[in-house]
Parts: C-alpha cells; sequence; structure tokens
C-alpha cells in the first residue's frame, strides 16, 4: 500500500478489525471487490482468496491481481529511496535468533502476523 501510495495511486485497504488502525482504512475478496467501482482493480499479497477469483471479479467489472515478490537490483534502489526519504516504513512485529528458525517460521505460518518477522544473528 505504502509502495502504490508513493507512486500516486489512491489507496483503500480492507482488514479485520484488530488490523484498522495498521491500514487505517476470512471473506476479504468478496467484502473487497464489492467496495470497488466497475474498472477497479483488487490486488491480494495471499495468492488468492477463498471463494474469489478472476472470474469472479470478471462478473462485478473489476481486474483482480496477485502480487509476488521477484525483487531486482532496480526495484531494491527505488525501496531504499522510499525508506531513505520516510515514505516507506517497515513494521517488525518480532526478531528471532537465527538458531531459532523454526519458531520464526511458525510464526508467520499462523498467519496472525501483522508486520515482519526478522532474523537476526
Amino acid at each position: 500500500m505504502q509502495i502504490a501510495k508513493a507512486r500516486g495511486a489512491h489507496v483503500i485497504g480492507t482488514a479485520s478489525a484488530a488490523k484498522h488502525d495498521l491500514l487505517r482504512g476470512g471473506e476479504h475478496g468478496a467484502r473487497s471487490a464489492g467496495l470497488l467501482v466497475p474498472g477497479g482493480l483488487l490486488i491480494s499479497a495471499l495468492g488468492g482468496n477463498p471463494g474469489f477469483g478472476a472470474e469472479q471479479a470478471a462478473e462485478l467489472g473489476i481486474r483482480f491481481e496477485i502480487v509476488s515478490v521477484r525483487p531486482s537490483a532496480g526495484d531494491l534502489g527505488e525501496l531504499l529511496a522510499l525508506v531513505e526519504s520516510g515514505r516507506l516504513k517497515v513494521l517488525v512485529e518480532e526478531t528471532v535468533p537465527l538458531a531459532d528458525v523454526a519458531k520464526a517460521h511458525e510464526l508467520v505460518e499462523d498467519g496472525h502476523v501483522t508486520g515482519k518477522v526478522v532474523l537476526i544473528s
């Protein structure tokens, strides 16, 4: 969301009530799609939402895209510039010693992590 805003997009986020403060703004896909005007774009970083996908989006006259990360040197340079300018802030939820990498995986797999889990040596 921060990157899209930095590039000039009008961004609206949806989330569970516990995460409203994070976004300022279960069944995310269908509920979120209902908020868009025809021609709008729904982006998911989750690899899709159960019960919602491109077919349902087309029926509503919107686009649905799944985002995955494939960093490149150029992209990382752009991100660094956003961080340095204060326009991109990383939310670190927990730091975990590298020796406890299994714990870090458990935290992420649980699905309730809001920020990043960072491994430290």
